[in-house]
Order: C-alpha cells, then structure tokens, then sequence
C-alpha cells in the first residue's frame, strides 16, 4: 500500500508537524509576552472605528503568527470590559488578513533562511543583555520555518508513491477538501499549520492548487474553534464576539463557494506555482471577505445579537462624560464630573442589584457565577470611573478658584469617597453570600424575601440619587428621608426579631442575615450622609 512507508518515516513527519506546533505556539506567547500591557492597551485605544481594527488585527495576528491567540485575547478582553463587542468586529477581519502572511512566508520560500534566525535568536537571549526579549520570539520564528523545511524533505519519499497520490486526487471535491481543512484545524488548533502544511505538500508536488485551496477554506472555520471553546464560560458579549468570529469565517466561506471556478482563474491569472497560487488565494479570500464585511458591518453586528439574545447590560472600561482632555470652562468641567458622579452611582446601583439578585439563586450555579462575576466586573469598573474623576477634579484643583468653586470642589471630592465606600458595601454583600454557599449555609428563603424587603427602600433612594444628583429637589429630599425613616423602622423590626431567636436559642438564627442587615444599615448611613451635602450646597 506505500510503496516509500517506514516507521522511521512516520516518525519523521511525526516530528516535524510537532515542531512546527510547538514554534508557532511559543512564537505567538513570546510575542505576547514582549508586548506586554502594550499589546492590550492598542487593542482597546485603536478600535473605535471598524477600519482601523482592521489593519489593527492584520498588524497583530501578522506578528504573533495566530489569529487564534488575536481572538482568544480579544474575547478575554471584551469579557473584561477592556474592549465593547462592537470594538472587536474589525479586529476579527482583521485577524483572517493577518493570518495568510504565514502562507506567503512559507511560498516564499523563507524555510531556506530559518536556521539563521533560529543561531540569531539564540544568541541574542543568552547574550542579548538588554535586548534578550527579543531572542525567544526570533527563535521560535526560525523554529516554525525550520520545522516546515524539514516536513518538505522528509514527504519528498511520498510524492511517488500511488496510494498517496490516489488519496490526494480524491481530495478534488472541494466540499470534501472544506471538511479535512476543518478536521486538521481543529486538531491543530491553528489554521497557519494547516496552511503552512498545504503549502508545502504543494512545493513538495503532493497537492494542487485546486486541491490545496477548498482545504486552506476549511482551515478558516476550523480556526473559530479556539475562541469558541475560550468564551463558553464568559459573559453574554464575549460569547457574542466568538460567535462573530465565526459566522464571519463561515459565511465568508460560503459566499465564495458557488464563485470558486472564476476565483481560482482570478488567483491563476496572476502566475507563479501551486504553492503561491495557494499562497495568493488564501489573501484574496480574506481581504474580500474583510470587505464585504465591512459593508455590512451593522447588519452583521444586529445578526450576531439575534443569534445571541440577551438584555445584559455591556461593561466597558472608560468614562461616559469626561473627556480626554479637561475644557478651559472650569463651569463646564464641574457639569461633565457631576454627570460622571451619576454614572457612579448607576454603578453603584447596579452593583447592588446583581449583589441581592445573588442571595435568591441558591438553585441556579450559572446565575450565581454570573452575577459573581458581575459584581466583580462593576467593582472594578466603579474603581475605574472613580479614579478618573479624582484625576479631573485634582486639574481643576490647579485652577484659581472661587470660595464657591472650591467648596463644591470640597463636597464632589467627598461625595466620591462616598460613593466608593457604597459600591464596596455591595461588594460586602455578594462575598458573604459567596461565604455562607462554601460553607453551605445559604440565606434561609424567608431571610431572602425579608432582605429584599428591606433592600427596596434602599433601592429607590439610590435610584433617586442618580437621578438627580447633585442638584435633588425639594420633593425629591422629602421621598428620600421618608424612605429613610421608614428603613430604619424596618431595620429596628428585623433586629430586633433576630434578638429574640438568640435570646431562644433558636437553631433558625442567621448569622449571614444579621451582617447583612448591618451592610444595608451602613449603606443607608452613606447615601444619608450624600444627601446631607447636598443639603448643605443647596440652602
């Protein structure tokens, strides 16, 4: 059956499909690595418009060598508010563009010159001094070259063999070369092996460029799998993001299919061999699927969230009123730090609502983590906003200001810390919680229902806080002390009821509920202490 078969042979290939593996995946770490922060802080400041994402992700997924590990990082980033999920769609088409510059390289014929940049790269990290970080990334690079090189001498034995050839020329459907393309993928988990692999079976004379291009469009879908797989556990708008990557991959996919005769005789009218015939069609497709994307851009977007659904409200990491650069109108500055005060307090709000949502979803492990998560998420964007508001309010600081000026200034940078120690009650709120269900001593269901009770006072005046904050009415003063009072009086109630269980030694005494009571108590004692500054500005 093969003519040319050896152990020793498979051995061989064996091993140079596991070198190429393993270089391009440290390629892509080492890469990573020597960015740093900075490869997360360009993704997130140079997304804001769909084009430039674009050549972004192209850039990226170029130098790391996978557009998978662009799109795990771009899920990861979108699950932790770094980036919106409409930030990641052109970073998406971008990453398809990115990702063919490994199947030019090796067309190219760059294989020859690895062994150069495998000694540089050694050299540079043993005796680099400052400049070692770049020694692995050169290594591996040669390393993934040096491995395709060695995978086109060992199947040169193959390329006369007629069962190999048979097994190959079965290969013309291209709905069968779509599917092993898929396959290989998904068991390398890297489309720039299946292409690097197709390229160099067709230098090597085993594949035709009719052959080896159905199988480089499978290898497109079959990339989707990584994210897919990363994002499973992750909010509603990462799993939107991988879902995008890959309806982008199979759509593209499946326009060009009906279209592939007149494609192949497009790549074909520019010449060269089999190898950059593949080489050159792999680029085609990408960018002309980037553009017909890029069209429809917003469509696309709506699709993905019908696919989807969910009224999860998005977390992202930047201000929603101040700007980069502070205005010259110091009236104008203080309008834009009270409306993202009242972004704070939405937070705030929020964080709390997930916080006692969590207390009732002792049946529901995955509503549980997600509000877990979500509470944390909020927290950190509140440290977030309220970071940027100290550095706005400290510029205006370095004014010459007037006595009122500076005493509003005074209350804003008060009512900040305010606000601060508010969200961290909340936070309070979904540790315990997370406290008493690991020693599984979850809040009796009555508890639950009595604190919720107690939670909707608490609630509206936090409710009217943001609303109007920090100029409140007079109506709305009044609500918010009649809500007050009415709280202690329920407080009181709870307290004391929870005293007289002790003083029984009743088994059905909480321990969680009584600290609970105690966070709400504390709460209140803040938003009371915010509407008192504000009573003071205003009379």
């Amino acid at each position: 059956m093969f003519e040319f078969f050896s152990w020793e042979l498979f051995f061989s290939i064996f091993a140079a499909l596991a070198l190429f593996l393993y270089g391009i995946d440290n390629f892509s770490k080492e890469v990573q690595k020597a960015l740093g922060e900075n490869f997360r802080n360009l993704l997130s400041k140079l997304t804001q418009f769909p084009v430039v994402g674009v050549f972004l992700g192209a850039i990226v997924t170029a130098i790391v060598q996978s557009s998978a590990a662009t799109t795990v990082i771009t899920v990861s980033l979108v699950n932790a508010g770094v980036l919106s999920f409409g930030q990641t769609l052109g970073i998406i088409i971008g990453s398809n563009i990115g990702t063919t510059i490994t199947s030019q390289l090796v067309a190219l014929n760059l294989t020859y010159v690895a062994p150069i940049f495998i000694v540089i790269g050694f050299v540079i990290d043993i005796f680099g001094r400052k400049y070692k970080f770049v020694g692995k990334p050169l290594f591996y690079f040669g390393l993934v070259f040096f491995s395709l090189n060695l995978l086109s001498v060992t199947v040169q034995p193959f390329v006369r063999d007629p069962f190999i050839l048979d097994l190959f020329s079965n290969l013309s459907s291209p709905l069968l070369g779509v599917v092993v393309g898929f396959i290989f993928t998904v068991m390398m988990q890297s489309s720039s092996v299946t292409s690097g692999v197709i390229i160099v079976l067709a230098q090597s004379g085993l594949v035709t460029f009719a052959q080896g291009l159905p199988i480089i469009l499978g290898a497109n879908i079959g990339s989707t799998t990584t994210s897919l797989i990363a994002s499973r556990k992750m909010d509603l708008f990462a799993r939107r993001t991988a879902i995008a990557h890959t309806f982008f991959n199979v759509v593209g996919v499946l326009l060009i299919l009906p279209f592939l005769i007149p494609f192949s005789d497009l790549v074909i009218s520019f010449g060269g061999n089999e190898a950059q015939m593949i080489a050159n069609a792999h680029v085609l497709f990408n960018v002309f699927t980037a553009i017909v994307f890029l069209i429809i851009i917003n469509y696309w977007k709506k699709a993905i969230e019908f696919l989807v659904p969910g009224d999860e409200k998005e977390i992202v990491f930047k201000t929603k009123y101040l700007p980069n650069k502070i205005p010259e109108d110091t009236t104008l500055a203080f309008k834009l730090v009270e409306s993202e005060m009242r972004n704070a307090i939405d937070i705030t709000h929020d964080t709390f609502r997930a916080a006692v949502e969590s207390l009732d979803t002792k049946d529901d492990l995955k509503k549980q983590n997600y509000l877990f998560s979500r509470v944390t998420k909020l927290v950190s964007l509140g440290d977030f906003i309220n970071k940027k508001i100290q550095i706005f309010l400290f510029d205006i600081s370095k004014r010459k200001l007037g006595d009122n000026s500076a005493q509003k200034l005074g209350i804003y940078v008060r009512s900040l810390s305010e606000i601060k120690r508010i969200q961290n009650l909340a936070s309070d709120i979904s540790n315990l919680n997370q406290l008493a269900i690991e020693k599984n001593a979850n809040l009796a269901r009555s508890y639950v229902v009595e604190f919720k009770e107690i939670y909707s006072l608490l609630d509206k005046n936090l409710e009217y806080l943001s609303k109007e904050y920090p100029n409140i009415s007079k109506a709305c003063f009044s609500k918010m002390q009649i809500n007050d009072a009415i709280l202690r009086e329920k407080l009181t109630k709870a307290y004391h009821n929870q005293i007289k269980e002790i003083s029984k030694e009743s088994e059905s005494t909480d321990q969680t509920f009584l600290e609970l009571l105690s966070i709400i108590e504390s709460a209140a004692s803040r938003i009371r202490e915010l509407r008192k500054m504000n009573e003071k500005r205003t009379n």
